[in-house]
């Protein structure tokens, strides 16, 4: 592919997306149609997990709900999570130490844990025995609204 011309005032000459940089943009135009052409919330969340997910390997990615009691999260998307861990953390209630998604729901601030296994305030997330099976082991979770 051709190098993109900057502008004359500026010295260096800026190269064509590279091929992942424009399955994204692909990836987000696909999720947007989904919006225009009123497929369900949860296909088109299901669709953004993928989208995450194809930028690292081995990455797995999870979107939750907050239930209309305000007090608990179900899963909208998780389409790689294995469905054992899934049935065993869904419905969680939201908390201080109820994981690090019960905890960015509950602080309303993203929330990073590099170990599932050794953090104390992953309560009931570390209780589940599904946990050590569940590849990867670095989370972030973030509140949206």
């Amino acid at each position: 592919m051709a190098d993109i011309k900057a502008p004359a005032n500026e010295s260096q000459t800026a190269l064509a997306p590279l091929p992942a940089e424009q399955l994204s943009a692909e990836g987000v135009l696909d999720a947007l149609k989904m919006i225009l052409f009123g497929a369900p919330l949860n296909s088109v969340l299901e669709s953004v997990t993928r989208l995450i997910e194809a930028h690292s390997e081995g990455m797995l990615c999870t979107i939750f709900l907050i239930d209309t009691d305000g007090q608990h999260m179900h899963y909208a998307a998780a389409p790689n999570l294995p469905e054992p861990y899934r049935a065993a953390t869904d419905g969680l209630r939201i908390g201080s130490d109820a994981g690090s998604c019960g905890r960015a729901a509950y602080f309303g601030k993203p929330v990073f844990v590099a170990d599932i296994l050794s953090d104390p305030k992953m309560g009931a997330i570390k209780r589940c025995r599904h946990v050590g099976r569940t590849p990867g082991r670095m989370v972030e979770s973030d509140r949206l609204a």
